[in-house]
């Protein structure tokens, strides 16, 4: 069995994180699900690689975003040019 690694987010804006993580950082949109007990939610990555990102938005109590300066997700990219 091969490992897989979710990172699973609450969002305000659920387009705008789909846009941000989409064209900002090249990921495709591996699924997507609307009014799952309340949530809609989309899933970000690249096919075949062990993770992908999740990030879902409540219909009924959306969540206000309270980052701290620890709430950090850091990538690094080898190729100079492309970052």
């Amino acid at each position: 069995m091969a490992a897989h690694l979710r990172i699973a987010r609450p969002v305000s804006d659920l387009g705008r994180a789909r846009r941000m993580y989409r064209d900002g950082l090249g990921l495709e949109v591996l699924g997507a699900f609307e009014g799952h007990d309340g949530f809609d939610g989309v899933m970000l990555g690249r096919p075949g690689e062990g993770h992908h990102f999740e990030f879902t938005a409540c219909r009924h109590h959306p969540v206000a975003p309270a980052p701290t300066a620890e709430d950090l997700v850091v990538f690094y990219l080898p190729d100079g040019t492309e970052w």
